[in-house]
C-alpha cells in the first residue's frame, strides 16, 4: 500500500488508501489521513517514513479487523426480535443482514422466513459504518416483517383445505391468484 505525504497549512501529513474487491463483486475502502508531529519531522525522511507506516500497519490494520468483525455479524446475527399483535406475541429472529438484505425468521407462534431489500437511498441497516447494533429503523422494519410472516401463515393455517385443494387441481404448479380491483371481488 502507497503512503503519500503531501503539505497541508505548512504542516507535513501522510495518507494512503487501500481498495479491497470480494468475491461477490462487493469492495471497501480503508483509508488514514494524518498530520505527522512535528518531534517526528524534526528527525528526518527516514522517522517519518517509519511512524507513517507503523500508524498505516496499526490503523488500517484495526479498520480491517473491524470490517471481518462486522462481516461476520452481518452474515450471521441470530438478533431477536419480538411485537405483540393482536394478542399474540410474536418471536422472531435478524438471522441477516448481508448484501443490504434484512432477513428475518418468525420462530413463534408460526414458522416462516421474509426478507426486505434497502436500497441504496434507504435508511441504513446498522447504526453506523461496521456497527454489531441494528438502526431503530432496522429493528421496526423486522418487527413489520414478523407481522407479515404471522398474517400469512395465519392465512395459510386458516384456509389450508382450500389451498391444497388448488394445489392438486394445478398439479402442484404454483400459480399466482388474478389481478382484483377494489371492490370487484366476489
Amino acid at each position: 500500500m502507497q503512503i503519500d505525504y503531501f503539505e497541508k497549512d505548512g504542516s507535513l501529513w501522510f495518507s494512503c488508501r487501500e481498495e479491497v474487491f470480494s468475491r461477490s463483486g462487493g469492495h471497501r475502502i480503508f483509508r488514514l489521513s494524518d498530520k505527522v508531529p512535528p518531534q517526528v519531522v524534526g528527525r528526518g525522511a527516514e522517522a517519518i517514513r517509519v511512524y507513517a507506516e507503523r500508524r498505516v500497519e496499526r490503523e488500517i490494520g484495526e479498520q480491517k479487523r473491524r470490517a471481518a468483525e462486522h462481516d461476520q455479524f452481518e452474515q450471521n446475527p441470530e438478533f431477536p426480535v419480538e411485537v405483540r399483535y393482536r394478542g399474540d406475541l410474536l418471536q422472531g429472529r435478524i438471522v441477516s443482514a448481508k448484501n443490504r438484505n434484512l432477513v428475518v425468521d418468525l420462530r413463534e407462534p408460526y414458522r416462516g422466513r421474509k426478507l426486505i431489500h434497502y436500497g441504496w437511498m434507504s435508511p441504513d441497516i446498522f447504526d453506523g459504518e461496521n456497527s454489531l447494533k441494528f438502526s431503530a429503523h432496522a429493528i421496526a422494519t423486522a418487527q413489520g416483517l414478523l407481522v407479515e410472516i404471522y398474517q400469512e401463515e395465519e392465512h395459510r393455517s386458516v384456509y389450508q383445505d382450500t389451498i391444497a385443494l388448488a394445489d392438486e387441481l394445478n398439479d402442484g404448479r404454483k400459480v399466482r391468484p388474478p389481478f382484483h380491483p377494489k371492490g370487484l371481488r366476489e
